[in-house]
């Protein structure tokens, strides 16, 4: 899927009538390799629907094994991407391979299927620690898949994904629950709905943040590193670590690892925040400051991956060419945003008053014909007995 034919879709989490949560997500195949896509979004049909249609190219060295196990991680997925949506889980993949052979691809749609199997067996009413939990135990899950089926494929050995998955929850008391588990490079961004702020919930498993656990930096050079609009801005001895920011230290799909970390969380959201999932290529290509600047500005995930999609191409500064990736979701706008413009709401009264004058008229004409029979009525039985 080449960049210019990207897909977008939206989503009411918690199910049809409650706006209270909106989900918009895109994606975009990099121009590196624009007939395939190495991201994914879960639950995500459009991509669903596009590559049962037409399944994306696999170089591997058992192409039928690997066509049919993605449309085993296709089917499975469809059949639980409404169960997702009415539960509020969603969730952003970032397939690596070091190969340009569909392994990342491949990878990220194995651990797309297995997660949406075991997240869409959650009660739809799971508290935020349970949900975190299954995110967990879903994760772990997806992890065994990629690995058993790479298993003795040499060519698959870097096969392998990242991941950001949330379950979402309206409190109803204008404040909203969101349990998270993250693996990888992929991150989960908040933008304060009051001060504007922008804030990174998780940091990317790589080589800066195992310099940062180690005590060699610290988190303030953490963000330097992972910000800075160039490897020449920052002091010579973290060039290195900006040179290398994109080396992912743990992924679904790790070699030699029975189950790998997972960092979970449950963030405490109100009415106004916004969140953003994405993948690198959003985030390597913009710095957090103009991520929070197009989001402060009203912008959404479509006006993300065009300033990123607009870096990548101009081979400058933090220019990375990618896939791009994310979701947008917005807390307790979707109310007000349902009820639309002053303009369409005028017209939206409008239209009601018409419906409801003709309601009126049809329901006036039918007690006349009633009138009428009775009265027809009447006048027969008068006649009779006279």
């Amino acid at each position: 899927m080449a960049r210019g034919d990207k897909h977008s879709y939206k989503g009411d989490t918690r199910g049809a009538g409650n706006p209270s949560i909106e989900v918009k997500t895109e994606t975009r195949a990099s121009s590196k390799h624009p007939d395939y896509n190495e991201d994914a979004a879960i639950g995500d049909v459009a991509r669903i629907k596009a590559e049962r249609e037409n399944p994306p190219p696999l170089k591997t060295a058992q192409p039928d094994k690997d066509n049919a196990a993605l449309a085993e991680a296709s089917n499975l997925e469809g059949r639980h991407a409404q169960a997702l949506k009415e539960k509020g889980v969603h969730g952003v993949l970032d397939g690596v391979s070091g190969e340009s052979n569909g392994g990342g691809l491949l990878a990220s749609r194995i651990a797309s299927g297995k997660i949406a199997e075991i997240m869409s067996h959650m009660p739809a009413d799971a508290n935020a620690e349970r949900a975190r939990r299954s995110i967990e135990a879903a994760i772990q899950a997806a992890h065994q898949a990629v690995t058993e089926h790479k298993e003795g494929r040499p060519e698959l050995k870097q096969m392998a994904t990242t991941a950001e998955i949330v379950k979402t929850i309206d409190n109803g008391d204008g404040t909203f629950d969101v349990a998270y588990g993250h693996v990888g490079d992929s991150r989960i961004y908040v933008l304060d709905g009051e001060t504007g702020k922008l804030r990174v919930e998780t940091l990317d498993d790589g080589v800066a943040k195992d310099a940062m656990d180690q005590g060699n930096i610290t988190r303030e050079q953490y963000d330097q590193i992972m910000n800075a609009p160039d490897k020449a801005s920052l002091p010579p001895d973290l060039q290195f670590l900006y040179q290398y920011r994109n080396v992912v230290s743990n992924v679904i799909g790790m070699p030699g690892k029975e189950k790998i970390p997972v960092a979970t969380g449950i963030l405490k959201l109100k009415k106004g925040d916004r969140m953003l999932m994405s993948s690198d290529g959003i985030h390597d290509n913009l710095t957090a400051d103009q991520i929070e600047e197009v989001m402060r500005k009203g912008g959404g995930i479509k006006e993300l991956a065009d300033a990123a999609g607009k870096v990548a191409d101009s081979g400058k500064g933090r220019a990375k060419p990618d896939d791009i990736t994310g979701s947008v979701i917005e807390f307790g706008g979707g109310a007000e945003k349902a009820k639309g413009s002053p303009a369409q709401q005028t017209e939206a009264a409008k239209l009601e008053q018409m419906r409801q004058f003709e309601q009126d008229v049809d329901q006036a004409s039918k007690e006349i014909q009633r009138l009428e029979a009775l009265k027809a009525e009447t006048r027969t039985v008068v006649l009779y007995e006279s």
